[in-house]
């Protein structure tokens, strides 16, 4: 029989730490916008985005195998090309 590598009260521990950084899945799910929601809200082409993932101009949020924008980053891109 193996030792666990930590014990069930370190695990608890990791447990509470992660629950106190995150962030609520309502937060994070209407602050998530796809690509398309994002060059449709932007008026440019899906493959614009894309572009701009890959120079880093824009930072992806990958979950489950999808690639999602910030929408506070979007927002915050308009606002620039405004000022």
């Amino acid at each position: 029989r193996s030792t666990p590598l930590y014990s069930s009260a370190a695990s608890d521990v990791y447990k509470r730490q992660d629950m106190e950084n995150s962030v609520p899945i309502r937060e994070l799910e209407s602050r998530l916008m796809t690509i398309d929601e994002g060059a449709r809200i932007l008026r440019i082409k899906p493959a614009t985005i894309r572009n701009w993932l890959s120079k880093k101009r824009l930072n992806p949020i990958k979950l489950c195998g999808k690639t999602y924008l910030d929408r506070l980053q979007v927002e915050t891109l308009i606002r620039s090309a405004f000022n």
